[in-house]
């Protein structure tokens, strides 16, 4: 019984079914070959058959039809968003309410093109009306804008001892905020060429000069008094800027401190100045120099000569405190003092500020007498600075 049911199940089945419908379009040749009688064809809307005709339709706008006139379909969404602004504009509540079915495409919508060519016409009438009223209080605010623009730059001229000059970016800022104050409508920011043109106009006396992006306005009877003024500010500013450089490099001297302890180290020129000082006098002497790693003599011969003659305040005594004895100084004293042993000549270079008073140097030999003095006793022996290398010769008496 089962088979039963399954052979006449596969009798309608649905595979069987297309089957036999390809065979009906189909012969077999003499020759075995197949051939196909009838080709399916792809269907198109335009294939389709249309129910109701372009003639059994109304205009959308004018709901009517003429005969001698053809209807047109409203194939793109372009149309349907200018017609949308156009009845919005004209407040047409009955051609809203039609296009609140849905856009002109999906409605299939037909019109005249002399209709749609009327609407156009009208909405831009009613747009022009609107806009020749809102330009002119546009045009009335932006004219007082300008008047008191030149109002503020006239001012600004009157004041004693100052000779304006105005940056174009902070006049058409200026501008800008007042029309925003009074409700004017902008598009965009303010066009400064423009506004500059418009000054000039009303403005004779003024000039445009242009220093880089910045564009700036100057009455042409105080370009000397501004130069003269940007002069005067040059020679402050670079005054001020060599105080504070003498300011700092000063306190790092009065922070030094340096005195003779009987020994001139390897590095003691170098440890007895600032870093600061060291810099500033070789840049003085040679210029600017990232290279150079070390100071020349002279660079530390004139630092402690510095260091060696600076006080906190002016003095009218010629006194050096010890703890600003720098190395070249008490070196060139002691040697000197060595070579001649003239008192007027140490004198003289002490007042000069290059070496230590000559009553200064009879007490770093004191003092260096005494010490060698002291380590005798307790050494018991003296062992000479300048020892010669020569082998001894024992000799007998006779």
């Amino acid at each position: 019984m089962l088979n039963g049911i399954k052979k006449c199940r596969l009798k309608f089945n649905t595979t069987e079914l297309k089957r036999a419908q390809k065979r009906q379009h189909r012969y077999i040749s003499d020759d075995g070959q197949a051939s196909l009688l009838q080709e399916a064809r792809k269907s198109t809307r335009l294939s389709l058959p249309c129910k109701i005709g372009l003639k059994d339709y109304v205009c959308f706008f004018c709901d009517s039809i003429e005969e001698d006139e053809m209807l047109r379909e409203a194939a793109t969404y372009g149309i349907d968003n200018r017609v949308r602004e156009c009845a919005q504009k004209l407040q047409d509540t009955a051609l809203l309410a039609k296009l609140s079915a849905g856009d002109l495409v999906a409605q299939e919508a037909k019109y005249h093109v002399k209709c749609l060519i009327y609407l156009y016409r009208k909405a831009s009438r009613v747009a022009n009306d609107d806009e020749s009223e809102g330009g002119t209080q546009s045009r009335i605010s932006h004219g007082i804008a300008l008047a008191e623009l030149v109002s503020f730059i006239e001012e600004s001229r009157s004041e004693d001892n100052v000779a304006p000059v105005f940056k174009m970016s902070d006049l058409s800022k200026m501008y800008g905020n007042r029309l925003e104050k009074m409700g004017a409508e902008q598009e965009g920011r303010v066009h400064s060429t423009r506004l500059k043109n418009r000054l000039l106009t009303y403005v004779p006396d003024i000039e445009a000069y242009k220093q880089g992006r910045e564009n700036l306005l100057a009455f042409k009877d105080d370009i000397g008094p501004a130069l003269r003024r940007a002069c005067e500010e040059d020679f402050d500013s670079n005054y001020m800027q060599i105080y504070k450089a003498v300011k700092i490099v000063r306190s790092d001297m009065m922070a030094t401190s340096s005195e003779f302890n009987g020994t001139f180290a390897a590095d003691c020129q170098e440890k007895s100045v600032p870093r600061s000082l060291l810099t500033l006098v070789n840049m003085l002497l040679y210029g600017p120099d990232i290279t150079t790693d070390s100071f020349s003599q002279e660079t530390l011969s004139i630092a402690q000569m510095l260091i060696f003659n600076s006080h906190k305040r002016i003095q009218k005594s010629n006194r050096h405190a010890k703890s600003r004895e720098t190395p070249s100084q008490m070196y060139l004293g002691i040697v000197i003092h060595c070579q001649t042993r003239k008192r007027g000549l140490i004198d003289k270079l002490y007042k000069l500020g290059l070496s230590v008073s000559y009553d200064r140097i009879l007490s770093v030999s004191a003092s260096l007498t005494n010490t060698l003095c002291k380590q005798y006793q307790e050494d018991g022996y003296v062992l000479s600075s300048v020892v010669t290398v020569r082998p001894f010769h024992h000799c007998r008496r006779r």
